[in-house]
């Protein structure tokens, strides 16, 4: 019987990101937030929180062979509207505006205003889609510019997959 193993670890070492883009892409993330939280700070409103995300934060990401973009999901949740009724809450295109506005210094290109996220790209190959979530009585609605307010929760999607794979 062949002995594949050195084939796949050279396979893995492949498509697994190198420590220096993981690097470049939680650096990236954080200086975001920090620009996200200043806006916010700026602007009188509530801090948001915030949670990684998709396959950067279940350890699936996989480096693209083809020169393709590899990225990482941050989900911003704001604060400050668990008590407001959702008919109340501004609009899913608002809060996209104050997050685009937020990161529109960081990158050398425009943000994309995609209709589920803010899509922030860096010209190393890379992207960051910031989601924006508010919980109301422990359900997470996105801001979804074409379908409004949404359930989305991928805080247990997160769950959910850890326990299968584990």
């Amino acid at each position: 019987m062949a002995n594949t193993h050195s084939l796949f670890q050279n396979f893995c070492s492949n498509i697994t990101l190198s420590q220096t883009k993981n690097n470049s892409l939680k650096t990236s993330r954080n200086a975001l937030r920090s620009d996200i939280k200043s806006w916010f700070s700026d602007k009188g409103k509530k801090q948001p929180s915030f949670c990684w995300q998709g396959s950067f934060s279940m350890k699936t990401v996989v480096n693209p062979l083809s020169g393709g973009e590899y990225d990482l999901d941050d989900g911003v949740y704001l604060q400050g509207y668990e008590d407001i009724e959702m008919a109340d809450w501004p609009s899913p295109a608002t809060v996209h505006s104050w997050v685009k506005d937020a990161v529109k210094d960081r990158p050398k290109s425009d943000p994309i205003d995609k209709d589920t996220c803010v899509r922030v790209t860096y010209s190393a190959g890379y992207h960051i889609d910031l989601p924006i979530y508010i919980i109301k009585d422990d359900i997470a609605y996105l801001a979804h510019k074409t379908k409004d307010w949404i359930e989305s929760d991928p805080k247990a999607f997160r769950s959910w997959f850890i326990d299968m794979v584990t």
